[in-house]
């Protein structure tokens, strides 16, 4: 995940956090194994450091990041690209006025 801007209350105390910046921006990564019964995936996440309301982004970049980490095998695939608002607590609003995905 590569969020942009949230609205988690106390995300400091959320986790542990190492910090990164790519093309420019700054964001701190949280990673764990997420667990369903005896199933379990890696789930990395990339926070902004302060809110991005017009954003370029290299999704390479993000899973090279990742990969060199050892977050993720390199044998994994990218199967979908998403994007919107995911509240936690109140409201939010995804306002789209043009993209581009290449």
């Amino acid at each position: 995940m590569i969020m942009t801007d949230y609205n988690i209350p106390d995300l400091d105390g959320f986790a542990t956090w190492w910090p990164v910046t790519i093309d420019g921006a700054s964001y701190k990564i949280r990673h764990f194994q997420m667990k369903s019964g005896a199933r379990s995936w890696p789930y990395v996440a990339y926070f902004a450091t302060s809110p991005m309301t017009q954003i370029r982004l290299n999704i390479n970049k993000f899973v090279a990041d990742a990969v060199n980490r050892g977050y993720l095998p390199a044998s994994y695939y990218l199967d979908m690209v998403s994007f919107g608002t995911e509240v936690q607590t109140g409201h939010g609003i995804t306002k789209i006025t043009n993209y581009n995905i290449q």
